[in-house]
């Protein structure tokens, strides 16, 4: 609970301080119309574990039906996945990035070993 808390308050501090500085530049009825686009909370660990498993779900889902002995990931290695990537700055970001360099990097060597295996067959 307290790393909502800790959430709020950096997300308060900092749209004060954007608000703040825009203030300088656009007019205070500008201002009211888009002050709730200009900062986004930041995404907690628990939500992008849960992004991450979603991810991961649908690029493996594709494979299921090919005889692929697909990787393991439970939800011991997601959470130590998103500890290694996450950064509050760039929100979902780095997710889609270690899909891409790890996930699927790892499904192709699978990918690759099974075939070897079964034309070895």
């Amino acid at each position: 609970m307290s790393e909502i808390g800790d959430i709020n308050d950096d997300y308060n501090r900092i749209k004060d301080l954007v608000l703040d500085k825009t203030a300088d530049h656009f007019s205070p009825e500008w201002l009211n119309r888009v002050d709730y686009k200009i900062v986004f909370r930041p995404l907690s660990k628990e939500i992008l574990c849960h992004i991450l498993r979603n991810q991961i779900d649908l690029l493996f889902d594709k494979r299921k039906t090919k005889n692929i002995t697909l990787p393991e990931y439970n939800d011991d290695r997601i959470k130590s996945i998103v500890n290694e990537i996450y950064n509050p700055a760039y929100g979902a970001r780095p997710i889609e990035q270690y899909v891409f360099d790890k996930v699927e990097e790892e499904l192709i060597d699978q990918v690759i070993k099974t075939h070897q295996q079964s034309t070895r067959d």
